[in-house]
């Protein structure tokens, strides 16, 4: 199926409209935040007019786990840093501590450090539309509404800048260890190997302190959050809206759209709601189609490999959203997530059928995670291209499911 230019033309329009309105009316919408509930209750309040039923769902979350867990690392290695030259063993202990969070946060996306930080509200909208037969198959939409804390150094730098700063840090971070281990297994601290401590940290130091002061630089700058990832709640919204309003349901399968809060804070809606649906989202065959910063067309891809490229996201769900864009004449790609991860991973974890559909480069631009990524800043013919793949989509997957 293809719609009609008038379709795409008026939800264009009310997607753009939406978009600002969230963005000018309510407080910034960090994970946990007041700004971030009431757009959730607003977006419930609008999706009520498309589907059948509504629901809020609260959790707890610890946001500042995935933003300053960089606290407990830096400070480890600065402290450490001294500590070599008189006591080897303690700085090792110390240093090899540091990375701990890291990888517990920021490549796993745990929850092993949120017991350290302070306990906040955050919820997630699902909404759901029956089929006019027997549900037989479900196909859902998901984006994020909270929005990202702005990465200072990327905004002031660029992204090359930032990177550069990271692996330094990171780099000190590993030097100190080898360098330790080696002191700690000679029996004591050569000389020649004091000074090439010293002077490393010396001109290690200052990009640790950088690192360290990467996001939260302003901890009251967080982004307006435009394209990541308002662009993808209100396609999502759309898909809903543009088949209530054109009489386009399906036969055999439930439309369900997912609006997922704290996903900048290490993925922790979508993590709840998985965990919270999963024995329903098996019962029958489910496509999660999680759509992720909708900004550049000739960047479209399906980030199949994720969480710092250590799941792979569902093949079925990629052909399914492939077959779409190929009727509509988009070659769609599969892509990567390098570095991060998206909603869909946190579905894959527990067997959930999900893949993301992007449009974004991976030479971060200058809108992504910046004070840049404001409603002027869209672009809406990407959101109109990626509602009506997602509405052919869902119309393959009801008229043959996995089977095409």
């Amino acid at each position: 199926m293809k719609l009609r230019k008038e379709i795409t033309e008026k939800n264009a329009s009310y997607m753009q409209r939406k978009i600002r309105h969230i963005i000018e009316t309510f407080e910034k919408r960090p994970a946990g935040s007041k700004g971030e509930k009431d757009a959730q209750e607003y977006l419930a309040d609008e999706l009520k007019k498309y589907v059948d039923e509504v629901k809020i769902e609260d959790f707890n979350v610890r946001p500042d786990s995935f933003t300053d867990w960089r606290y407990i690392t830096i400070i480890s290695l600065l402290i450490a840093l001294p500590l070599y030259f008189f006591f080897p063993a303690i700085a090792l202990s110390l240093a090899i501590f540091a990375f701990l969070p890291m990888i517990s946060q920021l490549l796993l996306f745990s929850k092993l450090f949120d017991i350290f930080f302070p306990k906040k509200k955050s919820c997630n909208v699902y909404g759901t539309k029956a089929p006019t037969g027997e549900t037989k198959r479900r196909i859902i939409f998901a984006g994020h509404t909270d929005a990202a804390f702005e990465w200072f150094w990327h905004y002031k730098f660029g992204f090359k800048a930032l990177i550069l700063i990271s692996i330094l840090a990171i780099i000190g971070g590993i030097a100190l260890i080898v360098l330790s281990l080696a002191a700690v297994i000679l029996g004591n601290v050569l000389n020649s190997v004091d000074g090439i401590l010293f002077w490393f940290g010396v001109g290690i130091a200052p990009f640790s302190i950088f690192w360290f002061l990467m996001i939260r630089f302003y901890t009251t700058m967080v982004v307006d959050g435009a394209n990541d990832n308002l662009s993808a709640v209100l396609v999502s919204m759309a898909v809903a809206k543009t088949m209530q309003e054109n009489g386009l349901s399906l036969k055999n399968t439930e439309i369900g759209i997912l609006f997922t809060g704290s996903e900048e804070a290490g993925l922790r809606g979508s993590s709840k709601f998985a965990i919270k649906h999963e024995k329903e989202l098996k019962e029958i065959p489910t496509a999660i189609i999680n759509l992720e910063t909708l900004r550049d067309i000739k960047h479209l891809g399906i980030l199949n490999r994720d969480m710092n490229m250590l799941i792979k996201n569902d093949k079925d769900v990629a052909r399914l959203i492939q077959k779409a864009g190929k009727n509509l004449g988009y070659e769609i790609p599969l892509d990567i997530v390098e570095i991060g991860a998206t909603d869909a991973s946190s579905f894959t974890k527990r067997g959930i059928k999900a893949n993301t559909l992007a449009a974004m480069s991976h030479e971060l631009e200058s809108y992504y995670h910046t004070r840049h990524d404001t409603f002027d800043n869209i672009d809406p013919e990407v959101l109109k291209n990626v509602l009506e793949i997602c509405i052919v989509a869902a119309n393959i997957f009801d008229e043959k499911g996995f089977n095409f």
